[in-house]
C-alpha cells in the first residue's frame, strides 16, 4: 500500500442546503427523573468500507454524532449520489455514551449504541445488497438508496436494557463497543465505583449475557454487603477511576483495556473476567516523577485509542496523557509471551507548539502516524499530524505538521473600506456566496434578527431556496433600516451609515451561528487498519463538527512547502510522488523562503490592488514594474531586496524553470490524449466514470482546484515580485554576472513572460472556481439545446440538461462546480483512465484526487488546445459569466482565439444581441481551418463518404451552420451579412453554392427587397431552385401587393416560361375572387406584347368564375375579364382572335390545373364484383375553340345578368339568374321590363323576338289605359327611351313610340311576325290598332293584317281594310299597301287576297243580317260588295285589253 506523507488542507463542502432528516424514537425503558441530570460529552466517529474497487462502496464513508439521546447517523459518497442518507435514532430518555462503533459484516453494517440504561445493535443492509436490487437504476448513473433507506425501529435486531435497582444508583459514565468473531456484539460500561459491566449479544442465537467484572481484595469481599461501598474504597479510588476503554479481539479472544486516572494501563480478559495486565505509563515517558508518584492531572481525562496493522493481531494502542505542565502522546503495542501480556512501547512524543491552554478534541493514530486535533482559546481548531517512523529510513519523525484549515468567513468583514457604495449588494455577494453560509445558518440568522423589530415574518422560517431567501433577507434588513429612519431628515452619507450598520448587524448574526455550527466534535475517521485502504491511505479523512463536516485532502510537495511557512528545513519529510524527483531540493525550499519574505513584504493593499489590475486585462509585467519603481523609493530599494533575496544564487534561476514546469498544466499537443476514450476498455471506463461524481465529489474537487489555484497564484505574484526585484537590482544581488549577460536576458526575455502568463492563466482558473452561477430558466434551456441542435452538437445536449437539472435545485453552483457536475466531466474519466491508476489505489486521494485535479485544471487551462471547458460554457446557459471569461482572455491568450469568439457569439445570440453576435461570428470564422473545434463542429460534412473538405468549402459549412443559427431567430439582416461573407469566400463550383444564394434570396424576401431577391435568384446556378425561389418571389409580391414591381423584373426567357407556368399554376389553385395571380400573369403578357395569352387568361378566369364562384363579385368579375379578354383579342389579326377553352372538369378545376391526377380527397377506388379496382379511363377530350363573336355573346349575356340582379342583389337571386340558359333569361328580362336587353339578346343569339314586343304591346296598353300608376309606367326607365320621348311627352305616347321604334328595329324586311305579334296582343286586350301599327302591317302583309283581323273578329277593322285593299287593287293608295300603281295599263299584274276579301264580305253581310237594329255594318257591306263589282269590273277589261294587245304584238312580230 502507497503511504502519503505530504501534507493535508481542510475543505469544507458545499452544505448550504439543509438535509432532511429522517427520525426514528426507540424506547430504551429510562425514565426522565432519574436520567435528567446526566450530563455526557457530544461525540462523533466515522467508518469507511473495506472494498474500495467498486464504485458504489468507494470513496464512501459514514459519520456519527451524538447529542445527548440523539444518535444522528449520516453517509456521504464522493462517487455516486445518496439519497435517504441522513437518520436520526432518539433513545427515548436514555443519554448515548461514547463508545458508539460501526462494524462491517458480510452482508450488513452494524452501529453498536451504547446507552446510561441500555446497548443496542443497529443493522442496516450493506451497499453490496442495495446495489443488486437496484442495478439498472446504478447502471444509469440514477441517484442510490443510503443503507439508511429502510431506518425504523425494526433495525434495532438486538437491544439489552439495564436495570438500575436503586433509585439512586450509579450509572455507567463510559463505554466502548465492538463487534468480535461470528458477529458477537461486546459492550463494555464503565461505573465510578470501579466495576464495569461486560455485555455480550450473540448474533446468531440471539442470546443477551451481562457480566460485572472488577477488580477486588480480600477486604472488600469480606465486608461487602456489611459496609456502605463509598466506605470500602481505598484513598486512591479517585486516582484509579477510568477515564478510557477499549475493545479488541487477539486471537479469539476479546479483550478490554482500562486507562485509569493514574495512568495505569490495564488490560481485561473478557472471557474470564479478570485483569490480567497492569502498565505505569509513567515508565514509559522518561520524565521526571514527582515526590506523590504521580503528575499533577491536566483539565482534560486521558484518552485510549486504538490501530490495527497488517492483521487484527497486530494492535497499536494510543496513549493521550494530560498533565498540568505537558500532554504526551504514547504508542504501545501489547505483546505476548507464555500467555503474559506486556506492553512494548513503540513512541512517546509530546506536542511542544500547543500551550497548556488548549484542548485536545479528538487525537487518532495509525501505524505509521498520529493526528491531534486542539482547540484554542479563541475557538479556533488545528490539527496536527506527524509521522511515527519513516520507511525510507526508518527513523522517529521529529516535525509535527499543521493541516491547513479552511479559510473561514471574516468575522470583521467590512466591504465599505474596499470602496463598495451599495451595502446590500456588497453583504448579499459575500453571504450567498457559493458554500459560503449554509442556508439553515441564514435562515436562523433571519429569524434572530427580525425579532426585536418586530416583523411580520413568522418565527420560525420554513427552508426556501437561497434566491427566495435572499429576497427575505433583503426585504427584512431594508425594513429595519426604514424603522430606523422614520420620521427622519437624514443626508446621503447618514443613510448610508445607518445601511451600513444595519447589514453588519445581520452579517454578526450569520457569524454567530456560523461559528457554533462549526464548533469540532471529533475526527471522521474509523479505528486504523493496514488492511484497509482508506482515501487518505490511513489518515482521517475529516473533522465532525457540530452541525456540519470537513474533509482533509492531500496536497502536492510544492504546495506543500507554500503552506508549511518559510521556517521549513528538514526535507526528509519530502518524497516525491506525483512529480519529478528533482521538485523538491534544498534549492527550491530556499527559493520558497524568499517568496514567503516577499509575501509578507508585501502589503495587503498592493495584493488587493494587483488583483484588481489583472481583473481588467493590465499587462502584469507592466504592472509589476511600476510598482517595483514607483511604489516607494525605500519599499523596494537596494537593502529590501537584499533581505528579499537572502540566499539566492544565480543557479537558483533554474528552480524558477522547475516551478513553472510544475504548475504548467497546459496540454502539448504533441502528447494529445483520447479525451473521448474510445480506446479504453469498458470495465475499466465504467469503474473510473464514477470517480467524484456525485454532487458531493465535483463539489470537494472544485474546492480543491480552487485551493490550488488560489495558492499557485499567491506564489506566482510573489514570484513575479521577486524576479522584477531581481531584475531591478541584479548587479547588487548578483555582483558577479554582467548584467548583459545570458542570464540577465534569460530573466528578462524568459522567465519573467513565463511567470506572466501562469499567473493570467491561474487567475482565470481562479475566477472560474468563484464565479456564481445564475438561475437557468426553461426557455434559455430550450434555445441553447435548439443551438446545439443544429451546429450537430448533439452530445452535449445531454451535458446541456445536466447542468439544468444540477441549477434547478436550491443549491448555488460556481461555474467550476457546475462544469464538474455537467457530462463534460468524462473527459476527465477518460484521461484518468489513460494512467492505468490500479482499482484499489483510487480509494486513495493522493493517487486518485491530486491527478483527478490535475487532469481538470488541463481541461480548464485557458491556453490548452483542448476546448473541453469553453464547449460546457456554450451549453451552460451562464450568458454573462461567458461573456466575462472570453473578455478576460482576449487580450493576452492566442489559444483558441476564434473558438471562444465563437462561443461568445452564440452567448450574444441568446441574449439577443444578434448584431454583435454577427460580428463575432465573421471574427471567428478565421479560424476554422486551424482551429480543432470550429473544424470538427461546425465544418464537418454532413456525410461521412463525402470526401475531405477543402479550405473555402469548410469555411462555407461553417457559414452555413451561422446561418441556421440566426434563421432559427429570423435575423435575417444577419443572415444576409453572413452568407454575402459566405459567397465572396466560396469558389464559384461550391457545392453548396446555389444553397447560398437560395438562403439570401429566402431572406432578402422575407424582409421585403424584392429587387435584390431577384437578383439572387438570377444569379442560383441550379435551374430548379431558381424556379422553386422565382414561385415564393411572385407569392410575396402579390401578396405585397407590388404588382408592378412583379411585371418590371427583366425576365430571360427562360425565366419567363417559368414566370408564366408558375402564375397559371398558382392562379388555377388560388380564390378565384382573390384573382392576384391572374391580374399578375395577364399583366405580365401584356406588357410584353402577348395580347391573346393575356385574352386567354382573362377569358379561363370568366370561365372558371362562371362555374365555380356563385355571387355579385364573382358575375361583376366575369364581366370584366370578358371585356378585358374581347379588348385584348380586338388588337391582334383577325385570324388569330381566338383562344381555346379550358377543359378540366368544372367540380375540381382549381386542383385539376396543379396535379393532373387529381382525385377527390376520401374517396375509395371503384372496383368491379370480383374487387379489382378498376382503373380510370383516360378520355380524349376535344379541343374547343372561342372565338371573338362568341365572347361578345357571352359578355351579353352577363351584362344582362347583371342588369337583371341589380347591384345589392341576395346571393340566392344571384345564384338563381346565373344559372339561366340565354333563353330563359331573355323571358325573364321581358318579364322584368328590361326589353332592351331581351332584344338585344335575341337579336345576338337569334332568338323570337315576338314575345318581347308582345309583352311591350301589353304594357303600352296598361299606360294608355292608367297612366297615373307608377307601376304601369315604371318598365320605361328600365329601358331606352329617351329618342322617342318628345311631343307631348306623356307617359302613353312615350311608351307607344318605344313599341313603335322596337318594331321598326327589329321587324327584318318585309317579314311581319313581330308586327302580327303585336296586332295579336293588342287584340287580347281588346286595345285598339295604332294607326302607325296598321300602315306598316298593311305595307308589309296586308292579307296577313286582314286574316288576323278577321279571326279576331274586328270585322269592321277587316271591312275597312278591306275597302282599302280594292281601292289599292285599282290604283288608289296602292303604295300603302306595297302594290306599287295597282291595275293599270302598264301594270295590270296585281294580287289580292280575293279569299280572305270575300271571307270579309261574307262576315259583314252575316253580320248585317244578323244586326235586327239597323245597319252598323250595313254601310261598309254596301261599300265592300261595290268596291269588290268595280274591281272585278276593271280586272276584266284589262284582262281583255292585255289579250288585244298581246294579238296584235304577236301579228306584228
Amino acid at each position: 500500500m502507497s503511504t502519503y506523507d505530504f501534507g493535508f488542507r481542510e475543505i469544507i463542502p458545499d452544505q448550504t442546503l439543509p438535509e432532511k432528516w429522517k427520525e426514528v424514537t426507540i424506547n430504551t425503558g429510562g425514565t426522565q427523573s432519574t436520567l435528567q441530570d446526566i450530563k455526557v460529552p457530544e461525540r462523533a466517529g466515522g467508518f469507511t468500507y473495506k472494498d474500495t474497487t467498486l464504485p458504489y462502496t468507494r470513496n464512501r464513508f459514514i459519520y456519527w454524532r451524538i447529542s445527548h439521546d440523539v444518535l444522528e447517523l449520516v453517509e456521504h459518497s464522493l462517487d455516486i449520489n445518496l439519497v435517504n442518507n441522513h437518520v436520526r435514532f432518539r433513545f427515548q430518555d436514555s443519554p448515548i455514551l461514547e463508545g458508539v462503533s460501526i462494524q462491517e459484516s458480510a452482508n450488513s453494517v452494524q452501529v453498536l449504541v451504547p446507552t446510561v440504561s441500555s446497548v443496542h445493535r443497529l443493522v442496516f443492509s450493506h451497499p453490496d445488497t442495495i446495489t443488486s436490487k437496484s442495478l439498472q437504476a446504478f447502471s444509469l448513473r440514477q441517484p442510490q438508496d443510503s443503507i439508511f433507506v429502510e431506518a425504523s425501529v425494526n433495525c434495532v435486531q438486538q437491544q439489552s436494557i439495564i436495570h438500575h435497582s436503586a433509585p439512586n444508583s450509579a450509572l455507567p459514565q463510559l463505554a466502548a463497543s465492538y463487534l468480535a468473531v461470528n458477529d458477537e456484539a461486546i459492550f463494555a460500561l464503565q461505573y465510578n465505583s470501579g466495576s464495569t459491566l461486560l455485555v455480550r449479544m450473540d448474533y446468531i442465537s440471539g442470546a443477551v449475557n451481562a457480566v460485572e467484572i472488577k477488580e477486588t481484595t480480600l477486604m472488600t469481599r469480606l465486608f461487602s454487603g456489611i459496609v456502605p461501598g463509598p466506605l470500602l474504597r481505598s484513598k486512591g479510588a479517585e486516582e484509579e477511576c477510568v477515564t478510557s476503554l477499549v475493545l479488541h479481539t487477539l486471537g479469539l479472544a476479546t479483550y478490554l483495556f482500562t486507562l485509569t486516572q493514574d495512568c495505569k494501563l490495564k488490560l481485561w480478559s473478557c472471557d474470564r473476567q479478570e485483569c490480567i495486565m497492569v502498565a505505569n505509563l509513567l515508565d514509559l515517558l522518561n520524565m521526571p516523577k514527582p515526590q506523590q508518584g504521580v503528575p499533577e492531572p491536566g483539565r482534560q481525562n486521558h484518552t485510549l485509542r486504538k490501530a490495527v496493522g497488517r492483521d487484527e493481531n497486530d494492535l497499536h494502542i494510543g496513549i493521550f496523557l494530560s498533565f498540568t505542565r505537558k500532554n504526551a502522546f504514547l504508542i504501545v503495542k501489547p505483546a505476548s509471551e507464555q500467555g503474559y501480556f506486556d506492553l512494548k512501547c513503540l513512541i512517546a512524543v509530546s506536542d511542544n507548539h500547543i500551550g497548556p491552554d488548549n484542548d485536545l478534541v479528538d487525537f487518532w493514530i495509525s501505524c505509521s502516524s498520529i493526528w491531534a486535533m486542539w482547540s484554542n482559546p479563541d475557538g479556533e481548531t488545528v490539527v496536527r499530524h506527524r509521522r511515527l517512523r519513516d520507511e525510507v529510513t526508518h527513523s522517529h519523525g521529529t516535525n509535527w505538521t499543521q493541516v491547513v484549515p479552511e479559510t473561514p468567513p471574516d468575522r470583521n468583514f467590512d466591504p465599505s473600506t474596499q470602496g463598495t457604495v451599495d451595502p446590500k449588494q456588497a453583504y448579499l455577494n459575500y453571504i450567498f456566496q457559493p458554500g459560503k453560509f449554509p442556508l439553515s445558518v441564514i435562515n436562523r440568522a433571519l429569524t434572530i434578527y427580525r425579532r426585536p423589530s418586530g416583523g411580520s415574518l413568522p418565527t420560525h422560517l420554513p427552508e426556501v431556496s437561497a434566491s427566495v431567501l435572499k429576497e427575505r433577507v433583503s426585504v427584512v434588513v431594508e425594513n429595519e433600516i426604514k424603522n430606523e429612519i422614520s420620521d427622519l431628515d437624514i443626508t446621503d452619507e447618514e443613510y448610508l451609515e445607518i445601511s451600513w450598520g444595519a447589514w453588519a448587524k445581520f452579517y454578526s448574526c450569520c457569524i454567530q451561528y456560523y461559528w457554533a455550527g462549526t464548533r469540532p466534535v471529533a475526527l471522521l475517521a474509523a479505528p486504523a487498519s493496514d488492511m484497509i485502504p482508506g482515501p487518505l491511505s490511513n489518515n482521517p479523512i475529516g473533522i465532525v463538527c457540530k452541525a456540519q463536516f470537513s474533509l482533509f485532502r492531500p496536497i502536492d510537495e510544492l504546495d506543500h512547502l507554500w503552506t508549511i511557512g518559510p521556517g521549513i528545513a528538514d526535507l526528509a519529510a519530502f518524497s516525491p510522488v506525483t512529480r519529478p524527483k528533482n521538485v523538491c531540493t534544498p534549492e527550491m525550499v530556499t527559493f520558497f523562503q524568499a517568496l514567503h519574505r516577499m509575501d509578507k513584504h508585501l502589503p495587503q493593499e498592493m495584493k488587493d490592488n494587483f488583483d484588481l489590475a489583472i481583473h481588467y486585462q493590465e499587462d502584469p509585467k507592466t504592472l509589476v514594474a511600476s510598482l517595483v519603481e514607483g511604489y516607494d523609493s525605500e519599499y523596494f530599494s537596494r537593502r529590501s531586496a537584499n533581505k528579499l533575496l537572502a540566499g539566492i544564487v544565480p543557479s537558483m534561476l533554474d528552480e524558477v524553470v522547475h516551478l513553472l514546469t510544475f504548475y504548467s498544466l497546459d496540454h502539448n499537443t504533441a502528447t494529445e490524449m483520447d479525451i473521448e476514450g474510445d480506446d479504453l476498455p469498458k470495465k475499466e471506463l465504467d469503474n473510473m466514470s464514477y470517480l467524484f461524481s456525485s454532487q458531493l465529489g465535483c463539489n470537494v474537487v472544485a474546492e480543491a482546484l480552487h485551493q490550488t489555484c488560489s495558492g499557485r497564484f499567491n506564489v506566482l505574484r510573489n514570484l513575479l515580485f521577486l524576479l522584477q526585484c531581481l531584475k531591478k537590482h541584479f548587479v547588487t544581488i548578483f555582483p558577479k554576472v554582467d548584467v548583459n549577460s545570458a542570464l540577465a536576458e534569460r530573466l528578462r526575455s524568459r522567465l519573467i513572460p513565463a511567470v506572466c502568463q501562469l499567473l493570467r492563466c491561474y487567475y482565470i482558473l481562479n475566477w472560474v472556481a468563484l464565479a456564481p452561477c445564475g438561475p437557468v430558466v426553461p426557455t434559455m434551456l430550450d434555445a441553447s439545446m435548439q443551438q446545439l441542435n443544429i451546429l450537430s452538437m448533439r452530445d452535449k445536449v445531454e451535458g446541456a440538461d445536466a447542468a439544468h437539472l444540477a441549477l434547478r435545485g436550491h443549491r448555488s453552483h460556481t461555474l467550476l462546480s457546475l462544469f464538474l457536475t455537467s457530462k463534460s466531466a468524462r473527459y476527465v474519466h477518460n484521461l484518468m483512465a489513460q494512467q492505468s491508476t490500479e482499482l484499489d489505489l483510487l480509494s486513495q486521494w493522493h493517487t486518485s484526487l491530486l491527478p483527478f485535479m490535475t487532469i481538470v485544471g488541463k481541461l480548464m487551462w485557458p491556453s490548452s488546445y483542448l476546448f473541453v471547458f469553453p464547449e460546457f460554457l456554450l451549453t451552460s446557459c451562464q450568458y454573462l459569466l461567458v461573456e466575462q471569461y472570453v473578455h478576460l482572455l482576449k487580450t493576452w491568450c492566442d489559444g483558441n482565439v476564434h473558438s471562444r469568439e465563437f462561443i461568445l457569439g452564440s452567448v450574444l445570440l441568446d441574449m439577443g444581441e444578434a448584431e454583435k453576435a454577427c460580428d463575432h461570428f465573421l471574427v471567428a470564422a478565421k479560424g476554422v481551418n486551424n482551429e480543432s473545434f470550429l473544424a470538427n463542429h461546425l465544418a464537418q460534412p454532413n456525410y461521412e463518404d463525402e470526401l475531405e473538405p477543402t479550405a473555402e468549402h469548410r469555411l462555407v459549412l461553417y457559414y452555413l451552420k451561422v446561418i441556421k443559427l440566426f434563421d432559427q431567430l429570423d435575423h435575417s439582416d444577419c443572415v444576409l451579412r453572413v452568407v454575402d461573407q459566405a459567397i465572396r469566400g466560396a469558389d464559384i463550383y461550391d457545392t453548396e453554392m446555389a444553397t447560398l444564394h437560395s438562403i439570401k434570396f429566402h431572406h432578402l424576401l422575407r424582409i421585403g427587397r424584392h429587387a435584390e431577391a431577384f437578383e439572387a435568384m438570377h444569379c442560383n446556378p441550379d435551374p430548379s431552385r431558381r424556379q422553386d425561389s422565382l414561385r415564393q418571389l411572385i407569392n410575396s409580391l402579390v401578396q405585397h401587393r407590388k404588382l408592378y414591381q412583379l411585371i418590371s423584373f427583366s425576365y430571360s426567357d427562360s425565366l419567363l416560361t417559368v414566370a408564366e407556368d408558375v402564375m397559371l399554376i398558382k392562379a388555377r389553385s388560388q380564390d378565384l375572387l382573390a384573382a392576384d395571380f391572374y391580374t399578375v400573369l395577364h399583366a405580365l403578357h401584356v406588357k410584353h406584347r402577348n395580347y391573346r395569352k393575356a385574352a386567354s387568361i382573362k377569358y379561363e378566369q370568366a370561365y372558371r368564375l362562371s362555374r365555380e364562384v356563385n355571387g355579385l363579385a364573382s358575375l361583376k368579375q366575369q364581366v370584366r375579364c370578358l371585356q378585358t379578354a374581347i379588348n385584348e383579342l380586338c388588337l391582334v389579326p383577325k385570324e388569330y382572335q381566338w383562344v381555346l377553352k379550358p377543359q378540366w372538369a368544372i367540380r375540381n378545376a382549381a386542383l385539376s390545373s396543379v396535379f393532373s391526377d387529381y382525385e377527390p380527397p376520401n374517396q375509395s377506388p371503384k372496383r368491379n364484383y370480383d374487387g379489382e379496382e378498376i382503373l380510370p379511363v383516360d378520355v380524349k377530350k376535344k379541343m374547343e375553340i372561342v372565338e371573338l363573336w362568341q365572347m361578345r355573346k357571352d359578355s351579353e349575356v352577363l351584362l344582362a345578368k347583371m342588369e337583371l340582379v341589380g347591384p345589392e342583389a341576395a346571393n340566392s337571386r344571384v345564384s338563381a339568374v346565373a344559372h339561366l340558359s340565354v333563353e330563359q333569361l331573355v323571358v325573364v328580362l321581358y318579364s322584368q321590363s328590361f326589353f332592351d336587353l331581351a332584344l338585344r339578346l335575341s337579336s345576338l343569339h337569334e332568338l323570337p323576338k315576338g314575345s318581347i314586343l308582345e309583352a311591350i304591346a301589353g304594357k303600352c296598353v296598361s299606360v294608355t289605359r292608367d297612366d297615373e300608376n307608377e307601376a304601369n309606367s315604371s318598365w320605361l326607365g328600365y329601358n331606352y327611351t329617351s329618342d322617342v320621348a318628345c311631343g307631348d311627352g306623356s307617359v302613353s305616347s312615350v311608351a307607344w313610340k318605344y313599341l313603335q321604334k322596337c318594331l321598326k328595329h327589329h321587324e327584318v324586311g318585309r317579314q311581319t311576325e313581330l308586327h302580327k305579334a303585336i296586332v295579336v296582343r293588342l287584340i287580347k286586350v281588346e286595345a285598339f290598332l295604332p294607326q302607325w301599327l296598321i300602315d306598316s302591317y298593311k305595307n308589309r302583309k296586308a292579307a296577313e293584317l286582314l286574316r288576323v283581323l278577321l279571326m279576331a273578329g274586328r270585322l269592321e277593322e277587316a271591312g275597312q281594310l278591306s275597302c282599302e285593299l280594292y281601292n289599292a287593287g285599282m290604283g288608289h293608295g296602292s303604295k300603302e299597301f306595297g302594290m306599287g300603281r295597282g291595275l293599270h295599263e302598264k301594270n295590270a299584274s296585281v294580287w289580292l287576297p280575293h279569299n280572305l276579301l270575300q271571307w270579309a264580305l261574307k262576315e259583314l253581310e252575316a253580320a248585317v243580317e244578323q244586326d235586327k237594329l239597323g245597319a252598323p255594318f250595313s254601310q261598309l257591306f254596301e261599300d265592300l260588295k261595290d268596291l269588290q263589282s268595280k274591281y272585278i269590273g276593271k280586272a276584266k277589261r284589262m284582262t281583255e285589253g292585255m289579250k288585244i294587245s298581246t294579238k296584235k304584238t304577236a301579228k306584228t312580230k
